[in-house]
């Protein structure tokens, strides 16, 4: 299932489109790629409305907007489409493990800023 027909591409175009048009400038790469995600994706039985609604809402979230945001072709390509949305929001050390995310970046900052008001200044 990694061959995708022209037939196949052509049947997702206007998705793909859809999709084009409601995610942001800044997450419009690759469409050719993702015109193929999306029809592997609909090979497998993955409706291709409903790749399109979340990738919009992915990009609505904390995470789709942050810095470290994913590609929208990898988003496809690992289902992320099927994730629950409340792992898109702000996350705490706790949440990451301790492993470099935005919300770990994030977390870091705001305790960095604790311990400067603290002491009076920077540190």
């Amino acid at each position: 299932m990694t061959d995708v027909t022209s037939s196949e591409r052509f049947l997702v175009s206007s998705f793909v489109s859809d999709l084009w048009i409601r995610i942001p400038p800044f997450a419009r790469s690759g469409k050719a790629g993702v015109t193929t995600e999306i029809a592997l994706a609909a090979q497998l039985g993955v409706d291709p409305a409903h790749i399109v609604d979340r990738a919009e809402a992915y990009y609505k979230s904390h995470e789709g907007r942050g810095e470290y945001r994913m590609k929208i072709k990898n988003f496809i390509a690992n289902g992320c489409y099927d994730d629950d949305p409340a792992a898109w929001g702000p996350r705490t050390r706790k949440d990451t493990g301790g492993m470099g995310s935005t919300g770990a970046l994030e977390t870091a900052r705001r305790q960095r800023l604790e311990y400067e008001a603290e002491r009076g200044g920077s540190a």
